[in-house]
């Protein structure tokens, strides 16, 4: 029986790890052992000791591993065990305090029926809560055979996993998460920090309550979900649920349905091959490519939709409108475009039948303008009245409506030009979003070089904190 506690949308993370670490194991316990801990050494201005275990283990089994506090480092090795390391250290003057923190600590490995659980425990966990980021540092370091599945836990710590050939569950309270490829389904949820990962082979689930989400392709579903950051991924071959309380949405393709809302941000969608949802608060709305319904809202931005394949609801607060529609009479359905400040430009197949009923209000000094014959009707005397132009186009069909307050509506018939200069912007946005993820990435290399940089510099910060203290 599998006793791996699932994500649910909405679960609190205390309530996560609290299931995870009443749970029973999976089968029955073959062996347990105590890490070797080393000597206590004196290394700059920290005391410093480190904890070794070993366990026997199988590729293609589970490591689940549960910590009170640090972050946890997955590397994979050959052979069939898993090894491990904690390096602990304690920032103080005091000897004796040191020695009595390590004395608190502790880790235990043992096999299980399906592989190996590790457990990192502190005796008055609560007290070294309030050292942590001061005075106290904990590093764990795992490694596991390369083909393995993953089950990770810490309450308060950054978790990283190099590629691996399974399946990853990795959650933490604090903290970023960063993930090589991997082939198989993955979880991951952090109560605070970035979610980066490479190329996910199954299913994906990533949620932060705050922070960036970057993701390459995933080879199935994905559910991507912040409170507050940009949420940015590759080639999706299923569908895609994207939330940000604020932040942009960019997603290069999606072979399934898209569902992609924001609080404040652009959203910007690649070819997809299903329907399109899509809301923001404020901020531009893109999608370049769609075989569904396209669905799109925003307070204030302007809209662009290509080579769409259905019909569209595109409505803007503020901002222009311009929809390329390649349906056929079979796969188009009743749309409207509709922005109270901005113009609005329709490009149509010439044989699309369909009927057209366009509106501008408030026209002073804008006009309806069509390649396709329309009844141009003013309404009201005064110059601010109302404009409307309507008509059966190829003997009529489904409608569109198009309506706009204070701006211009033109609709056009699609030419091999028309596509041709279409394609170009398509290209040019695919770069763009090509370009941004590698600076995303060369960024990243630049944040860990600081990371790096900062842990050297730690000693000296948490002596004088330590010496402020007495």
């Amino acid at each position: 029986m599998n006793h791996t506690v699932p994500f649910r949308k909405g679960a609190g993370l205390g309530l996560l790890l609290a299931l995870a670490a009443a749970l029973p194991l999976p089968g029955q316990q073959i062996r347990a052992r105590s890490a070797q801990a080393g000597d206590i050494t004196h290394e700059g201005r920290a005391w410093v000791q480190v904890l070794h275990y070993e366990v026997k283990t199988r590729p293609g089994q589970t490591l689940r591993f549960r910590s009170d506090l640090g972050s946890v480092r997955i590397l994979t090795g050959d052979g069939n065990t898993v090894k491990g390391r904690l390096v602990a250290k304690v920032y103080t003057r005091d000897e004796a305090r040191a020695r009595a923190f390590f004395r608190r600590l502790g880790v235990q490995a043992q096999t299980t029926a399906d592989g190996v659980l590790i457990r990192g425990s502190i005796e008055n966990v609560a007290r070294s809560r309030r050292m942590r980021g001061r005075s106290l540092k904990l590093d764990y370091e795992v490694t596991v055979p390369r083909r393995y599945n993953l089950d990770i836990e810490t309450q308060a710590g950054g978790i990283e996993i190099v590629p691996l050939d399974g399946t990853v569950q990795a959650v933490t309270a604090g903290g970023g998460i960063t993930v090589g490829d991997v082939t198989g389904r993955v979880m991951v949820h952090t109560a605070g920090g970035h979610i980066r990962l490479a190329n996910v082979g199954d299913r994906l689930e990533a949620r932060t309550a705050g922070g960036h989400i970057r993701v390459g392709d995933v080879n199935g579903d994905a559910n991507l979900e912040t409170s507050g950051g940009h949420i940015t991924g590759g080639r999706v071959e299923g569908r895609v649920i994207a939330q940000t309380a604020g932040g942009n949405i960019v997603l290069r393709s999606v072979a399934g349905s898209v569902e992609a809302q924001t609080a404040g941000g652009q959203i910007s969608v690649g070819e997809s091959g299903g329907t399109v949802q899509a809301q923001t608060a404020g901020g531009s709305v893109r999608v370049y490519g769609s075989r569904g319904m396209v669905d799109v809202e925003t307070a204030g931005g302007s809209i662009d939709l290509l080579d769409l394949d259905g019909g569209v609801r595109a409505l803007t607060h503020a901002g222009s409108i311009l929809v390329l529609i390649r349906a056929s009479q079979k796969t188009f359905s009743a749309s409207q475009l509709e922005t109270s400040m901005g113009n609005v430009k329709v490009y149509l197949p010439a044989t699309l039948a369909l009927t057209i009923e366009a509106e501008i209000d408030d026209a002073f000094g804008h006009k309806i303008r069509s390649d396709f014959p329309l009844q141009i009707q003013r309404n009201g005397r005064d110059k601010y009245g109302t404009v409307r132009g309507s008509g059966p186009i190829n003997g009529g069909g489904k409608v569109l409506k198009i309506r706009t307050t204070m701006g211009n509506i033109q609709i056009i018939k699609i030419t091999k030009k028309v596509l041709a200069d279409m394609e170009k912007k398509k290209v040019r946005w695919r770069q763009r979003v090509v370009r941004d993820i590698q600076r995303e990435i060369a960024r990243e290399e630049r944040r860990k070089k600081r990371r790096k940089d900062k842990d050297k510099n730690k000693d000296k910060e948490d002596e004088d904190d330590e010496h402020d203290d007495h």
